[in-house]
Formats: structure tokens, sequence, C-alpha cells
């Protein structure tokens, strides 16, 4: 459409065009370079636009986004050059561990072959390590000679304890050789190595997927009052008995190192517990009489015992299909003054000491004192192990006494 204006028109828009021209905005946009970017940041319009560069907030954004790939590059590094260190670490133990491993496995077979050769024979010999002498004619002593008499017997008592056990008791009926408790039903509670359900164990290397992460931080990451840090380790301490005197399955008097894992840990809710229903806390029995001592016992599956003199904490605590400890009991009386004396009893001298290595009955393990014990105040309390003899390993640190104690009078 053609657009015509007349004269008379024009004439009359000429005053506004003029007013307009004169406006402040218009009048200041001209001779104010910096007005229209502050206008056009007022309105929510990016100021660029009129050739501006960013202002300091936009500057420092894209540095912290910089820093923050930085840091996220610097971490992946860390985390690469730390996964390259354990894999260092476990290969450069291998070697190291490979001769070792071989002697072990050779002595394991030596040993499985006798358990498989009719070992029940000699485990008649060696007690099964554990009964302890235990009928009280090598460590019953007299008030007057207590002192001399105990010290020397129990030096034995403690390290291959069953001098003195009948063979049928010891052996349980040959249960720790004919394979029924080594395995007790691929538990191996005779440390058989390759027999323990297929779990990789005559292996010379750790097996990476076993490399427990929390094992390289000190626990210092959440600090307490009196805590200590822990040692750290990126190859599951594999070689921190090197350099010392390794256990070997002996109970060796002067200390050693354990290279074997704690193993299977008990579920807090089946963690054992027991109470003594005779002789009863506080109670008098005659002195120097036959008397049974009985124990309730819940959640430890008791009657597995293994050689103690050969294999003492040789193999991890195992679980049976309940989740209960497979293991045993153990019985052991001090003699000790006034019920009220705060002399603290020595830990390597006892009247009498014995494995429980029969199952129980009716919830019950016990054992006849024979020829009783002489008169005196006694302690008598619990020892609850696994079939290798280590005390029970359990889920929680707090928790109550897994064993049990009680205080009797002999007369």
């Amino acid at each position: 459409m053609k657009l015509s204006l007349s004269l008379a028109t024009v004439l009359t828009l000429l005053p506004m065009l003029v007013t307009a021209s004169s406006s402040p905005f218009i009048e200041r946009s001209i001779h104010d370079t910096a007005y229209l970017p502050r206008v056009a940041r007022r309105f929510g319009r990016n100021p660029d636009i009129f050739g501006r560069q960013n202002n300091a907030a936009d500057r420092a954004a894209t540095a912290q986004r910089a820093a923050q790939q930085a840091a996220a590059q610097r971490a992946q590094q860390e985390q690469q050059a730390a996964i390259d260190r354990q894999r260092a670490a476990i290969a450069s133990s291998a070697a190291a561990q490979q001769s070792a491993a071989a002697e072990r496995n050779r002595q394991a077979d030596i040993a499985n072959g006798n358990n498989r050769n009719g070992g029940n024979g000699g485990n008649q010999q060696n007690n099964n390590g554990q009964n302890n002498n235990n009928n009280n004619g090598a460590t019953r002593t007299t008030s007057a000679a207590a002192a001399a008499t105990t010290t020397a017997n129990n030096g034995g008592n403690n390290n291959g304890n069953n001098n003195n056990n009948n063979g049928g008791n010891n052996n349980n009926g040959g249960n720790n050789n004919n394979g029924g408790n080594n395995n007790n039903g691929g538990n191996n509670g005779g440390n058989n190595g390759g027999n323990n359900g297929g779990n990789n164990n005559n292996a010379i290397t750790l097996d990476p997927s076993l490399v427990a992460s929390n094992l390289a931080k000190t626990g210092q990451e959440t600090p307490a009052a009196g805590q200590v840090a822990s040692l750290t380790s990126t190859n599951n301490f594999l070689n921190f008995c090197a350099g010392k005197t390794i256990t070997n399955g002996q109970q060796i008097t002067t200390g050693s190192c354990n290279p074997i894992p704690i193993g299977d840990v008990a579920p807090k809710a089946n963690m054992p517990s027991c109470k003594f229903v005779n002789p009863i806390n506080f109670s008098t029995i005659p002195a120097n009489r036959d008397f049974t001592i009985q124990m309730k016992l819940n959640n430890l599956q008791a009657g597995v015992f293994t050689n103690a003199q050969k294999t003492y904490y040789m193999a991890p605590q195992q679980l049976n299909a309940q989740g209960d400890i497979i293991g045993h009991t153990h019985f052991v009386v001090q003699k000790m003054g006034a019920f009220d004396d705060p002399t603290i009893l020595d830990a390597g001298t006892f009247q009498f000491f014995k494995g429980i290595n029969t199952a129980a009955v009716n919830g019950i393990v016990s054992t006849t004192v024979t020829g009783g014990i002489p008169p005196g105040n006694y302690r008598l309390a619990s020892i609850n192990t696994d079939a290798n003899h280590a005390p029970a390993i359990v889920a929680v640190a707090q928790h109550g006494f897994v064993d049990d104690m009680i205080y009797f009078t002999a007369e």
C-alpha cells in the first residue's frame, strides 16, 4: 500500500519528531557509551551484546569450573596411582611367598596323608593336643607346695596339654582324623587346604578381590578421644610375620606370629554364651573326692577339636550351617586366697585344666574331676574356642561375656 502524506500532515508531525529527538534517553544514548550496557543488565540482557566483557562474577565462575575440573583429574590420577601401587605390592610379594607356600603345602600334604592313613592312632598318642592332662595327677598340688609344683607341671600342660587323657576321650572316637570333623560339611576343621570347599587355599598369591579397602585407613579419619591410629596395609598384611617366629601350629611359650587369617566371624545372633550349673557359685564341695563340672552352652557346636600339638591356631574360624562357631570348650580351676583377696591370679598356673572334646548332651557339656581337689577356695572358668583352639571371634565389640566364671570352696 502506498503511503502518502499531505503537507498539512507533515507539518503536524514535525514538532513531535523534534521533541522526541531531544528526550533524555536518546540524548544520553548518543553521548554515554556505558549507558546502554547498564540498561541492558537492568532488564536481564547480556551486556556482551553491547561489546562489553563479562563482569567479575562471570570470570570467577569460569575459574571455579576450571579448578574443579583440575581437581577431578588429579583425584582420578591419584586413584589410578593407588591401584598401580597395590598391584605392584601384590606382585612383589608373590616371589617371596612362593617358596614358603610350597613348603607349607608339602607339610600339609604329609599331614593329610597321615590323617588318611589311620591317623587316629597317632592322635591318640598326641591326645589331639587338647585334653591337657587334666586328671589332676600332673597338675593338682597341695596348698603348701602349690607355687613350686604347679609352675613346674603347668608348663607342659599349657603347651601340649594332654599328658594324661584317655585316648578315646581325646580322639572322641577318632573324629579329628576320620575326616568327619575335619571336613564337617565342608568346614575343614582339620585345615585340609584344597578340601576346604574349593576356596583356593593352595594359591600362593593374594586374590586382589580379597584386599579390604578399609585396610588403607588408620581409623583416625573420624578421630575420638584416646583413639589411636591402626596399622595400615594394601595387601591384607600378607607379610606381617616376615622375619618373626611363625606359630606353625605349635604352642611356642616364648611367643610367635601367626599368619593365619581369623576366618568366619560369628554373627551377633550366634555369639556363644554359657552358664555353669555345677558346682553352683559360692557353693562348698567335699575336698579330694570326685566331682562333676557341668555347663550349659549355647551357639557353639561343641566337641570339634584338632591336634593342639601340630595345628594350634593353624586354620581360620569356621561356622556351621546355623552360623554357630565350630569348636569346643575348656574348664580351668585355679586356687586362690580369700574370695575378697584382690591378688591377681597367675594365668600360667592352675589346679585343673580340661579340654572338653565331647559334644553337648541336651545343651550341657561336662567332665569328671577324678580324685577331686585339695581343700581351699577356687575359681572355675570356661574357655570357649574354635576347632583350632583360638578364642571365639564374634561380630561386634560390645557384647556380653562369651564364657562363664564362678567361685567355690572345697573342704
